[in-house]
């Protein structure tokens, strides 16, 4: 079961940091964001979002790693991971507020600092510009997923995982090669001889 907690400053320092990639904060929304947050633990294997539940917050990822996929029939398939310094949620439901499609579930313990739909809402109304930084968080998220989906059409399953390599390699070291399998689009005997490919022409492949 998630238990809460109360943030450090260090802790919301780093996730202010990660907001202002998308744009510039001021003190007021500095303190107006530190406000609205508050602190999730959940241990691995727990599940921070079940399907028909309505998603009530997003996380940033202070640390640990969390696991987002479907699962029909008992078969996972993998949607996204998010790390230290990420952000996650089923975005579609938290903004409609209606029941979420996919489960959420953490692969290690793992802390969150979350914000809850309320809060956003207040924020945007009582501090000027934070709209602008919801706005450009909904379209990072949606550029992820059309690069995502971009990959599967264009690249072969070779290059989708060459890819992965290069830009996420923490991946390879804290995720099972069996959900990288399911991520990839291929089952992991498919992966398992791509590795093996790779590896006999001379490329890391973790």
């Amino acid at each position: 079961m998630s238990r809460r907690f109360d943030p450090t400053e260090a802790q919301l320092d780093l996730l202010i940091a990660a907001y202002e990639r998308f744009a510039p904060f001021d003190q007021g929304m500095i303190d107006a964001f530190k406000k609205v947050e508050t602190g999730v633990r959940i241990s691995k294997s727990e599940r921070w979002l079940s399907v028909g539940e309505r998603c009530e917050h997003v996380a940033f990822v202070v640390s640990g790693l969390l696991h987002m996929f479907y699962e029909v029939d008992g078969k996972v398939t993998s949607i996204e991971f998010s790390f230290e310094n990420g952000i996650t949620a089923d975005y579609d439901s938290f903004l409609r507020q209606a029941p979420a499609r996919v489960n959420i579930e953490a692969l290690e313990d793992a802390e969150l600092l979350v914000m809850s739909f309320e809060g956003m809402q207040w924020l945007y109304e009582h501090v000027p510009g934070s709209d602008r930084i919801g706005r450009r968080v909904a379209e990072f998220l949606f550029m992820a997923v059309s690069a995502k989906n971009d990959a599967f059409i264009l690249d072969p399953p070779e290059q989708r995982y060459l890819t992965l390599l290069t830009t996420r390699p923490k991946l390879m070291q804290r995720v099972p090669l069996y959900l990288i399998a399911s991520y990839l689009g291929v089952t992991p005997e498919a992966l398992s001889r791509i590795r093996r490919r790779l590896a006999q022409q001379g490329t890391k492949t973790s």
